[in-house]
């Protein structure tokens, strides 16, 4: 077998050419996240823990790779008949917002992204307590206090729909930002804090998960190695399509998580002021 026609070879130029894994400097950049690690009250304190989030790009080149290696390796209509099922089983019939469901719990490493949101969404709580307490020590002191404490809710099980979900990410996490904008504590601090976080963009994938063919992909083979061969090549095709998105999801999740450690930062300032003011 000629080297320009490998199935192996052309994948690795494939995954190179598409950017699907992250082995350049620019890439990993894109994919750097800084989390919060220790739930600590001092701001200068809260350890940053850098990580480069990938899960998706390698999860699209192992599928790829195996399924090359395989078409490499002559296999028989049993073999055949056994790597379709051992492969694509669990994804025959799915539409493509099931199959990317799928592919997120699959290959999307979520908890950097569940922690984040969840430990921030703690420390607005503890900023609301503190505020409380100081207004009311205050008010028995008969001092006039200009406090102004916005009202933020949430939708039922939000900590796992922004997973899935990069509109329901971008509205929850602007809605804490607003909150947070709009937060005027200055008077019962001791010193003013100046809160100008900047929103968070909405997601724009190259290609939208409704712009991908919805094909049947539950038809049977065509009861010949060639026959197989071709069913996995177009199943694996849908796949990355739809991972494709999955993968830009990824880079979405990695600059909310960045964005969320800037506005945690921030809340973390506004949590040392009123302790020390306590």
């Amino acid at each position: 077998m000629a080297l320009d026609s490998c199935p192996i070879i052309t994948t690795i130029h494939e995954i190179r050419g598409a950017g699907i894994y992250a082995d350049d400097q620019e890439e990993s950049t894109d994919r750097l996240i800084k989390v919060i690690r220790a739930d600590t009250r001092g701001a200068s304190s809260a350890q940053q823990i850098e990580y480069v989030m990938a899960d998706v790009s390698f999860y699209m080149m192992s599928r790829k790779l195996e399924l090359a290696r395989f078409e490499v390796s002559n296999p028989t209509l049993t073999a055949c008949k056994l790597k379709h099922k051992k492969m694509f089983s669990s994804i025959i019939g799915l539409t493509n917002a099931e199959l990317c469901t799928y592919i997120i719990d699959k290959a999307l490493n979520k908890k950097y992204l569940y922690t984040q949101f969840t430990r921030l969404v703690d420390l607005i709580g503890d900023i609301e307590g503190l505020i409380i307490d100081q207004v009311d020590a205050l008010g028995r002191d008969g001092r006039q206090i200009n406090v102004s404490l916005p009202n933020i809710t949430f939708l039922p099980h939000i900590d796992q729909l922004i997973i899935y979900n990069p509109t329901a990410l971008e509205q929850t996490t602007n809605k804490i930002i607003d909150y947070i904008n709009k937060l005027n504590v200055n008077s019962i601090l001791a010193a003013p804090i100046v809160t100008k976080l900047r929103p968070v963009p909405p997601f724009r994938p190259t290609v939208p998960l409704d712009s991908i063919s919805q094909w049947a992909d539950d038809l049977a083979p065509t009861d010949t190695v060639s026959g197989y061969l071709l069913d996995m090549k177009k199943m694996m095709s849908r796949e990355m399509l739809v991972a494709t998105y999955v993968n830009e999801i990824e880079k979405y999740h990695c600059d909310v998580i960045n964005h969320m450690t800037a506005i945690y930062l921030t809340c973390k300032l506004l949590v040392d002021g009123l302790v020390s003011r306590a």
